[in-house]
């Protein structure tokens, strides 16, 4: 590249990112001054499955959502002109490929049956939150492989550290314990913020069951951004596609691992992030006692579009063609395939007030499930998953799904 044209793109990627991070303030206060005046005007701006307008109660967490969301949107690049042009001839690519091989129409057939994990290490460590927690560290080469010829592929796999996978165990001496995946949103990974966000000395101490944490792709030791994810919020969309995959893919070598265990009843449950995963697993596994998506982001292509600066189709010719995005992205997408598991074992759980992945998201989820058993928490996306009402909305499902028979 000569140094004009590296001048000249050094130049737009600075202006860009000035009317970014202009943007960003004026828009989230809009949306937080657009929830006052809805719960003045009692209307809380999103349909809920059942009546409960949000309040002034929640506009708390709401706001708290905004500044996540405002957070989030000051760390995402974007592309310049070379970069938008490669992203549009990646996805129409990709896209063309998985129309050949049928995986538009049959998404599962996109994800291959992994093999059992033969060589692994398992380490024990320990963290404070407040008192000592002590766990072990599960590591195993990954293997994972995207298919050939899709695009994106050698950059994905040049990632050094996301090619070995890590998951945290909180293991019983008794083997004969129902084992619970426990798959974290974005941002988590670690063991200290994945022990808290999944209240796990409850689900281990007092319900008596065995937890796995799998790091997903990116996060925790997989990632080297300063923030546990980071890489995602590059403007990559086609390595979306390969994380996605990818989590799938290490998540059932990990339930893969605890079977091997003797492990009989292994239930997935999922956060944010983690729910999408989770419900993909749930239309994968056959063999699961149950599932639970909690706070769900299940159609990705939406959420970012809703969270897109405007500079983006502004400056640009052509901005993000969402409609292919959304196609391609199907097979990455529990809407895309059907749950194996009885409805009366599927579970759902979403707040009223979550700005970051709206309720639409996890109704969307809800009647593709065949409308299964969902609990609407008051509160939004950061902290109100957290809260006691959640808590024995997963207690009560755990025990419909009989996970804890063995434990009690």
């Amino acid at each position: 590249m000569s140094e004009a044209r590296a001048n000249a793109r050094t130049g737009e990627a600075t202006l860009l990112r000035m009317l970014q991070l202009s943007s960003i303030p004026s828009i989230e206060v809009g949306r937080l001054v657009s929830e006052f005046w809805g719960v003045a005007r009692k209307s809380a701006g999103v349909a809920p499955v059942r009546p409960n307008p949000l309040g002034y109660s929640s506009i708390g967490e709401a706001m708290l959502d905004h500044t996540f969301t405002l957070a989030m949107n000051a760390m995402t690049g974007i592309p310049d002109r070379a970069q938008m042009e490669l992203q549009r001839t990646e996805m129409r690519e990709a896209s063309g490929l998985f129309e050949q091989q049928g995986w538009l129409d049959e998404p599962r057939a996109f994800h291959r049956d992994p093999p059992a994990v033969r060589d692994w290490t398992l380490r024990n460590e320990s963290a404070i939150l407040p008192s000592r927690v002590r766990f072990q560290r599960l590591s195993f080469a990954s293997e994972y492989e995207p298919w050939a010829g899709i695009p994106g592929s050698d950059r994905w796999l040049s990632r050094a550290a996301n090619k070995t996978s890590h998951a945290y165990v909180l293991e019983h001496a008794e083997r004969d314990r129902p084992w619970l995946v426990c798959i974290h949103g974005f941002g988590m990974g670690t063991p200290s913020v994945n022990f808290t966000g999944f209240a796990a000395r409850w689900l281990h101490e007092e319900l008596g069951l065995n937890l796995i944490f799998p790091t997903l792709p990116l996060h925790g030791l997989r990632g080297t951004g300063r923030v546990s994810g980071g890489e995602l919020l590059a403007p990559d969309y086609i390595a979306l596609i390969h994380s996605f995959a990818q989590a799938v893919w290490d998540i059932r070598r990990t339930i893969s691992w605890i079977r091997a265990r003797g492990a009989q009843r292994v239930g997935v449950y999922g956060l944010s992030l983690g729910g999408c995963n989770a419900a993909m697993v749930a239309s994968i596994d056959d063999d699961l006692t149950c599932a639970i998506a909690g706070i769900p982001v299940v159609d990705f292509p939406r959420v970012a579009r809703d969270n897109a600066p405007w500079v983006l189709d502004w400056y640009h010719d052509r901005g993000t063609d969402w409609n292919l995005l959304s196609s391609t992205m199907r097979v990455v997408s529990p809407l895309g395939m059907q749950p194996l598991l009885p409805v009366d074992r599927r579970f759902i759980f979403a707040g009223h007030a979550d700005r970051v992945v709206p309720p639409h998201q996890a109704r969307a989820l809800w009647m593709h499930w065949n409308q299964p058993d969902i609990h609407w928490y008051p509160g939004g996306h950061v902290f109100g998953f957290m809260s006691r009402d959640v808590q024995e909305f997963v207690g009560r499902s755990l025990q419909q799904a009989g996970m804890l028979e063995l434990v009690q």
